[in-house]
């Protein structure tokens, strides 16, 4: 999973490739942008993790049938709990009652957006290493990871065979290896 990722957000991610293997189609990887919302393949993969994880039925369960129109808002209180009854964030959980319209996009986008956004940014990983290089420090231990380390900084090797060598698919990464890597 995603280490930067809360474990509702993991759950959604997760539910989100298996859409991708039921589908047998690979997507897009980075933030959400407009061009993100026009994939019809990702789009697809967020609705079937919304159903599966807050299926129509236990929501209707919860709140009753689907509103003829759309609520205004919805009590913190109940978004709450329901969240939690599903094991997933507020956050997606609102999400997945406007997409059903039980609460308008409004209420959404002019009033809980914010809000989760913030909690999203104070959003801090519990027992997880303190730097992302540390994983490959542990698994390939210090001598091969400092060999490496110090072939790409003297030049043997270029940034993209030291990502290679140690499995690193985002070469961005292997700065904060080398700049923590005598830190224990």
């Amino acid at each position: 999973m995603y280490g930067n990722e809360s474990l509702t957000a993991q759950a959604f991610t997760l539910t989100h490739e298996l859409g991708h293997i039921l589908l047998q189609a690979t997507g897009i990887t980075g933030p959400r942008s407009a061009r993100y919302r026009g994939k019809t393949v990702e789009g697809w993969c967020d609705r079937f993790s919304a159903a599966f994880l807050m299926p129509v039925e236990f929501i209707e369960m919860f709140f009753g049938q689907i509103p003829p129109r759309p609520h205004s808002e919805i009590a913190d209180a109940d978004l709450t709990r329901l969240a939690k009854m599903l094991g997933v964030s507020a956050h997606a959980m609102l999400v997945r009652l406007v997409q059903l319209k039980y609460v308008k996009a409004s209420y959404y986008w002019e009033v809980k957006k914010a809000q989760f956004d913030l909690e999203d940014g104070r959003f801090k990983q519990f027992g997880r290493a303190k730097y992302y290089g540390s994983r490959y420090r542990s698994s390939f231990g210090d001598l091969y990871t400092g060999l490496v380390i110090e072939a790409w900084s003297t030049g043997r090797i270029d940034r993209h065979n030291a990502a290679e060598y140690l499995g690193i698919k985002n070469p961005s990464h292997l700065q904060d290896i080398r700049d923590r890597f005598a830190d224990k």
